[in-house]
């Protein structure tokens, strides 16, 4: 399964919640107003959509409070056989 494929089941699971509470309805419809938005700016190109989603990934992994548990990001690298902390 391609990554946009894996945007577009996501995008299902989002519309078909159910909210717990008044500021989760409100959440969700805000998420499904902007989802075919979301939508169009997805690229055909699976490769290039994987570039922005580790772009996002990093960034969200950096932004969290210095408080929080470390989460790091990390890709496969083939020719060192090992995993590499992605900055």
């Amino acid at each position: 399964m391609t990554s946009r494929e894996k945007v577009l089941r996501l995008r299902e699971r989002v519309l078909a919640l159910k909210p717990e509470d008044e500021e989760s309805a409100q959440m969700l419809q805000i998420g499904a107003g902007l989802m075919p938005l979301v939508v169009k700016a997805l690229p055909d190109d699976p490769e290039q959509l994987d570039r922005y989603l580790e772009v996002i990934a990093a960034g969200a992994a950096a932004c969290r409070s210095d408080d929080a548990p470390v989460l790091a990001l990390h890709r496969w690298n083939e020719s060192l056989g090992a995993w590499e902390e992605v900055e």
